[in-house]
């Protein structure tokens, strides 16, 4: 999935969330929840001592560096929306 996709993927996941808690439906709120769960993965992967590493996911390596790249291309297209 790229990041474009992805932002929207987050932002539309929090924006149901709200929907179904009948909680007022904000925007805003829906890209700042999603932007709050992609700065934790950011956090995460930045803890990493050898960002040159790499780590098992959905059974395929994949680069530290990599992943760290898409969780900051996603963060720029949630703030695209």
């Amino acid at each position: 999935m790229n990041p474009q996709e992805k932002a929207n993927q987050l932002f539309n996941k929090m924006y149901k969330y709200q929907l179904d808690k009948r909680s007022p439906v904000s925007w805003k709120t829906a890209i700042k929840l999603a932007t709050i769960s992609v700065d934790e993965m950011i956090a995460e992967l930045q803890t990493y001592s050898d960002l040159e590493s790499t780590i098992i996911q959905h059974g395929c390596l994949v680069s530290v560096i990599d992943r760290l790249q898409y969780w900051q291309s996603v963060r720029s297209e949630l703030n695209n929306l």
